[in-house]
C-alpha cells in the first residue's frame, strides 16, 4: 500500500471513458483468496462510502466492486496498471490521430507531431475510409479507435477519403506521446490554451506557458478544458499557483466526513482578464482547477455544465502485483461548493464549441470577429480552430449554423415551434427563419443553419465574402 505522504500525490481524478472501461477485467476471476480478502480489507478502510468487511463477506472481488455501484473504483492486474498509468502519463500505443464526426463522417481533427500517422503523410481533414482495408460503414469513432489500436511495432493501414480520392497509408503503430498544452495568439491579442489532460507533467508545461503569456503584450486568456476528463489532483492545485499568491484551494472529505484543507502559500497573479471554456464533458481535475479560479473571482467561465466528478481515488498495490483504485474522498472548492454529480456551473451558458469560442472572445473585448470557412478548416481571428461543420453549401446558397451566428453578433436565437423556424434577435430586431423556405435548413443531427444572405439582412455589422469556397464572415464591434 502506498504511503500518506505519497498518497496525496497518487491522488487519481481520471474520468475518461477508456480508462472506466478497465473497472472490473475478466482477470479479476482468477486472483488468489489471500487477494480477495485483501481487497475487502482494503475497501472497508478507505473507501468513501464507509462501507464494512461484513457488508462484502463471501463475495469475489466483482461483486465486491458491483456493491459499491462506484464507477471509479476498479480492480488491475500489473498488466493492466501500467496501461493505466500510461493514460494518465498521456501516452498510448498507436498511430497518432484524434478524431472528430461530423455530418460528413469520421474526421482526423488532429495529427500529433512526429507521430507514426504524421511521418505516414495523413493530416488533419482527412476522413477515415477504411482500416486494413475493411471500410468503416457505420462505425462509431470509439469502433474505429479499436481498428487502429494494437501492439507496438505492428503495421496497420488507414484509407482515407482526402476530397475525394481515397488514399492509402501503412504505418507502424509505437508509443505516442499526446501533447497536453497547445498554445496559440488571436491576431487581436487575446492568448489561447488549450489542455487535453491533467497528466502527471501538465502543471510543468502550464506554468511554462504562463510564463510567455505573463511576458508578452497578451491582453486576455482563454484557456479552453472542454473535453478534458481530469487526472492528477495536485496538478490542478500546482496550476492554481499561477493565478494566486495564496491560500486555501481544496477540501477534501474522507469517509468519516474529516475535512483536510489544502492551501498554497507561494504561488503568483495574473492581472489580465481569463476566460476558461468547459462542456459536459470537462471532469474531475479541471472541475476541480474550474472551481478555484472560478471561487476566487480570477476566471469567467463559460460554456456548459461539467460532468460533475468531485471524488478522488488512491492507488493501494497488493501483494501479488495487482493493484486496486479506491474512492477514498470527496473534494469541494475553496467556498465549500459540492462539484459531485452536480459539476461546474458556467458564469455563461453558451452551447456549441465554435460559438463559445467566439463568445469567449467577445468577452475580451474584441474589436472584430473574423470566422474564415476553405477546404482546409477554420480560421477565427488568425488561428485556426479545428474543422466541423459551421458553414455549409446548398442549392446555391451559403449557410452558418445558427449558434456560431449568433455568437458572431452577440445576438439571441429561439426556437418557434409552431412556424418551425428560428429565431434570431439583433440590434436590428427579429428575423425569423423558416424551416420551409431556403433560409433555413437543419442537419441530421438536429443543428439549425441560417442563410447567410438573409442573415446580412438581419444586421448592419456583418460582411460576407465568398471565393473560391473561402467564405469569409467579419462582424464589427457593436
Amino acid at each position: 500500500m502506498v504511503g500518506r505522504g505519497s498518497f496525496r500525490k497518487k491522488m487519481i481524478t481520471a474520468v475518461t471513458a477508456v480508462m472506466v472501461t478497465l473497472a472490473v477485467p475478466t482477470s479479476v476471476l482468477a486472483v488468489t483468496n489471500q487477494t480477495v480478502k485483501e481487497v475487502r480489507d482494503m475497501l472497508s478502510k478507505h473507501h468513501l462510502s464507509g462501507v464494512t468487511a461484513d457488508q462484502l463477506a463471501n463475495m469475489s472481488i466483482t461483486q465486491m466492486i458491483e456493491k459499491l455501484d462506484d464507477p471509479y473504483t476498479s480492480f488491475f492486474t500489473a498488466d493492466e496498471m501500467k496501461r493505466f498509468l500510461a493514460l494518465v502519463d498521456n501516452t498510448y500505443v498507436g498511430v497518432g490521430i484524434q478524431l472528430a464526426v461530423d455530418t460528413k463522417g469520421i474526421l482526423i481533427q488532429q495529427v500529433f507531431s512526429d507521430s507514426p500517422a504524421d511521418k505516414a503523410g495523413l493530416v488533419a481533414g482527412d476522413y477515415i475510409y477504411a482500416v486494413n482495408e475493411e471500410p468503416i460503414g457505420s462505425l462509431t469513432s470509439a469502433d474505429v479507435s479499436k481498428r487502429i489500436a494494437g501492439k507496438e511495432n505492428t503495421v496497420v493501414m488507414i484509407t482515407v477519403d482526402r476530397n475525394g480520392k481515397k488514399l492509402d497509408y501503412p504505418m507502424t503503430r509505437k508509443e505516442v506521446k499526446i501533447p497536453v498544452i497547445t498554445t496559440k495568439k488571436f491576431d487581436n491579442g487575446v492568448g489561447y490554451l488549450a489542455m487535453s489532460t491533467f497528466a502527471s507533467d501538465a502543471d510543468e508545461q502550464f506554468a511554462k506557458a504562463m510564463d510567455t503569456f505573463r511576458g508578452s503584450d497578451t491582453k486576455a486568456l482563454i484557456i479552453d478544458l472542454r473535453s478534458n476528463g481530469g487526472g492528477v489532483v495536485s496538478v490542478a492545485e500546482n496550476m492554481a499557483k499561477n493565478f494566486i499568491r495564496e491560500g486555501e484551494v481544496l477540501h477534501t472529505l474522507d469517509r468519516n466526513h474529516k475535512d483536510e484543507i489544502t492551501t498554497i502559500t507561494d504561488g503568483k497573479t495574473y492581472d489580465k482578464p481569463v476566460f476558461i471554456l468547459v462542456n459536459g464533458e470537462s471532469a474531475s481535475a479541471t472541475e476541480l482547477f474550474t472551481g478555484i479560479l472560478q471561487d476566487y473571482g480570477k476566471a469567467r467561465v463559460i460554456g456548459q455544465q461539467s460532468f460533475g466528478k468531485g471524488v478522488m481515488q488512491g492507488l493501494f498495490g497488493l501483494s501479488e502485483g495487482s493493484y486496486l483504485k479506491i474512492t477514498t474522498h470527496e473534494y469541494l472548492t475553496p467556498k465549500m461548493h459540492r462539484v459531485n454529480k452536480v459539476g461546474i456551473t458556467p458564469d455563461d451558458k453558451v452551447y456549441g464549441d465554435m460559438a463559445q469560442l467566439i463568445f469567449a472572445l467577445k468577452s475580451a473585448d474584441s474589436t472584430h470577429l473574423k470566422l474564415e470557412w476553405s477546404t482546409k478548416g477554420y480560421v477565427l481571428n488568425g488561428i485556426e480552430v479545428g474543422d466541423g461543420t459551421k458553414i455549409e453549401r446548398k442549392d446555391n446558397h451559403v449557410y452558418v449554423q445558427a449558434r456560431t451566428a449568433a455568437a458572431l453578433l452577440g445576438a439571441t436565437i429561439e426556437w418557434n415551434a409552431e412556424l418551425s423556424a428560428v429565431e434570431l434577435t439583433t440590434e436590428k430586431g427579429t428575423t425569423t427563419f423558416k424551416e420551409a423556405s431556403d433560409s433555413m435548413f437543419r442537419d441530421d443531427l438536429g443543428s439549425s443553419y441560417l442563410e447567410v444572405t438573409k442573415l446580412l439582412k438581419a444586421t448592419d455589422r456583418m460582411t460576407f465574402t465568398d471565393q473560391s469556397n473561402h467564405v469569409t464572415l467579419e462582424v464589427k464591434k457593436e
